[in-house]
């Protein structure tokens, strides 16, 4: 059957969108993993809330490739040699989107009660970044339940889809961005002028900036190549990417300490939670009956570290 050259080139244009993005986002998915099992396998004393919280969004990282492959495999496998069918969207990139957002909203909301802390409980910072990430939970949830419905790529290229689509990923946008700006004004805000201290607070900064960076340029990247090119498919390798990126910058930040402990060439840690004449809370804490260095747990913000003196290290 010969296929008229539009249609062919539509045709390779979903698949190639597809199988990129899977390719890609199998690959974080591994990473989620690894990182999970380093995780579960240094950090066997953290608290039962914050073992459940990386489960939970390990499980939530599952369920989106979970997703995704069905949604691929329908197109390349069970639609094969059925051109019309490809102008149909998979009940799994429906169900893959709806996870996004949520992984996406517990990530602002767990870095927004981190800055509660380190900002000594800054109402319109955190506030914002609520308002936002809820904004734009709204509009995720708005744009699930059509493409639950509505199955059709046609769709996609209506401009109140387009609209919705472009504000929901700005408020993500701007909510990460946020979250980053903070992270790093504080963390700088908080030099001492101990130069052991101060290295160590530079690269919590630029731990807060790669992380930040990470979803937020991923966020921008989805939001112009939906929103400026109607009509395409190029946007569908980063949506699929979207949740795992945040997955794996919320993991990254939890399996970092090891390397923070040692980099400030840590003697002792103070056991107990501590809080400075600012009231922020101390970011690690040994738990009860634990002495080994990578049974510190997050708790707040500021890792008490005590070396040849003691000193408050804000965590990012």
């Amino acid at each position: 059957m010969d296929i008229p050259p539009p249609l062919l080139r539509s045709i390779q244009e979903i698949l190639a969108s597809q199988i990129l993005g899977l390719l890609l986002s199998t690959t974080l998915f591994g990473i989620t993993i690894l990182q999970a099992y380093l995780y579960f396998r240094r950090y066997k004393a953290d608290s039962a809330w914050l073992k459940t919280l990386v489960a939970v969004f390990a499980l939530l990282d599952t369920m989106s490739t979970v997703c995704m492959t069905q949604a691929v495999y329908e197109t390349i496998v069970l639609d094969f040699g059925q051109p019309e069918k490809l102008g149909g969207i998979p009940w799994g990139f429906g169900a893959d989107n709806g996870i996004n957002i949520i992984t996406a909203l517990a990530f602002e909301c767990y870095f927004a009660h981190r800055l509660w802390f380190l900002s000594g409980k800054n109402i319109p910072l955190v506030g914002l970044i609520l308002i936002f990430g809820l904004v734009g939970f709204g509009l995720g949830i708005e744009l699930t339940v059509h493409l639950l419905i509505d199955r059709t790529v046609a769709s996609l290229s209506a401009p109140s889809f387009r609209i919705k689509a472009g504000v929901f990923n700005g408020c993500s946008a701007v909510s990460d961005a946020l979250i980053a700006a903070g992270l790093c004004y504080y963390l700088k805000t908080s030099r001492s002028g101990i130069k052991r201290t101060d290295n160590l607070l530079d690269k919590l900064i630029i731990y807060a900036i790669n992380r930040g960076a990470l979803t937020t340029i991923g966020q921008v990247i989805l939001l112009i190549t939906m929103v400026a090119l109607p009509g395409h498919t190029y946007f569908l390798p980063f949506c699929m990417m979207q949740s795992k990126l945040y997955v794996n910058a919320f993991l990254a930040t939890l399996n970092v300490r090891d390397s923070l402990i040692q980099a400030g060439e840590c003697i002792d840690l103070i056991p107990t939670p501590l809080t400075d004449s600012s009231t922020r809370q101390s970011f690690y804490r040994t738990p009860p009956g634990a002495t080994a260095a990578r049974s510190l747990e997050p708790i707040g913000f500021e890792a008490m570290i005590k070396t040849q003196s003691t000193f408050h290290a804000p965590v990012a």
